[in-house]
């Protein structure tokens, strides 16, 4: 008898676990929005990139002038301006003294026909980032505050155009590598 009591209580409970998780039939039942799962890099899926805009423009012949003197390689944006530049073969620019970021801003100011920029554009481009290129230990050093082995690094400076006040997106950002000896790369 005991255990007969015992299982009717399991499977009361169980029922009543099974209405309280999935409703009573006929009751509203509350929309739960899904969020798909996209991998830390957004590489599994979710909503593609939607770009409204029409049409494209092609590089000029001065642009692509530019880019063969540089040695570079090339591959270009829908708005004529290099997407990649690199020079497989070594650097862009030869090095120059100074501070990583004057030194990138100065080389872009250069061949700003390049990235379809003024001067007065080229010298409204906000610092985003400066990211050195430290070794593995170096960047430990510096997480803890410590004095770095070897600090004279190769750098990443992040641009980013600015019109007046306000900044552009995504298609208005502008990497530029310079080596430890400061040469853009």
């Amino acid at each position: 008898m005991r255990n007969r009591t015992r299982r009717q209580s399991l499977l009361f409970a169980l029922v009543v676990t099974l209405i309280v998780s999935t409703g009573l039939p006929g009751a509203a039942q509350p929309e739960v929005a899904v969020q798909p799962y996209l991998g830390f890099q957004g590489e599994d899926g979710g909503t593609p990139d939607l770009d409204n805009r029409v049409g494209m423009v092609a590089p000029t012949s001065g642009q692509e002038a530019l880019a063969r003197r540089l040695g570079g390689s090339v591959r270009w944006n829908e708005f004529g301006t290099p997407h990649v530049l690199m020079n497989h073969r070594g650097v862009l620019s030869g090095p120059r003294d100074g501070d990583h970021v004057e030194i990138a801003r100065g080389w872009v100011r250069d061949h700003r026909e390049l990235f379809r920029l003024t001067t007065a554009g080229v010298d409204a481009l906000q610092v985003l980032r400066v990211s050195p290129l430290f070794d593995s230990p170096d960047q430990v050093r510096d997480a803890r505050g410590q004095a770095l082995a070897n600090p004279d690094v190769a750098t990443v400076v992040l641009f980013r155009q600015t019109f007046g006040e306000l900044s552009a997106a995504q298609d208005g950002l502008l990497h530029v590598g310079v080596t430890a000896e400061g040469a853009v790369a």
